[in-house]
């Protein structure tokens, strides 16, 4: 019963990188010399397409050989240096990551991060870096006041009103 088991499981190396569009993710690999085609696995909610030379698990489904199916990683390129507890969604291609850290804190990196939606942030903002906005900016919400709207009772030397317009 054991040999039969572990005759089922087996290690290897992804060969070719699937195209990712089919409706099940598969991928080929070579596992003791033998080239061949399986189904990529993934913890649910996760996708991904793992790079050339990734380690694969393979197991056989049903007891046959040609229903293979397999769970990837590339430990080579992982993301190293986590603390105890510590989760990352990481690429290895980009270097991109999030990452959920032991202390509660969340580091998120990336050559552009786009969000989509409406943000709240409840917490201080602190930004290095350049703020840019083709809208109007607006603070407060009891007597709000915007940046192209608002006036200073301070006068310019040449008399006039500092604020909206001025230059």
């Amino acid at each position: 019963m054991i040999n039969s088991l572990l005759q089922k499981i087996k290690q290897g190396y992804l060969s070719l990188v699937s195209d990712d569009t089919n409706a099940y993710p598969q991928a080929e690999c070579v596992s003791m010399g033998k080239r061949s085609k399986f189904i990529r696995l993934s913890v649910y909610g996760i996708c991904s397409n793992p790079p050339e030379k990734s380690h694969i698990l393979l197991l056989s489904g049903q007891g046959g050989e040609s229903d293979k199916f397999g769970i990837c990683n590339d430990y080579l390129g992982r993301m190293k240096g986590l603390k105890e507890g510590e989760v990352a969604l990481f690429n290895t291609k980009s270097g991109s990551y999030v990452l959920l850290k032991a202390d509660g804190g969340i580091d998120v990196s990336g050559d552009e991060i786009s969000i989509t939606g409406n943000v709240a942030i409840d917490g201080t903002l602190d930004v290095s870096g350049a703020i840019t906005t083709p809208d109007e900016v607006t603070a407060g919400t009891v007597h709000p006041v915007t940046l192209t709207g608002h006036v200073h009772p301070i006068t310019q030397p040449n008399g006039t009103p500092s604020g909206a317009g001025v230059g």
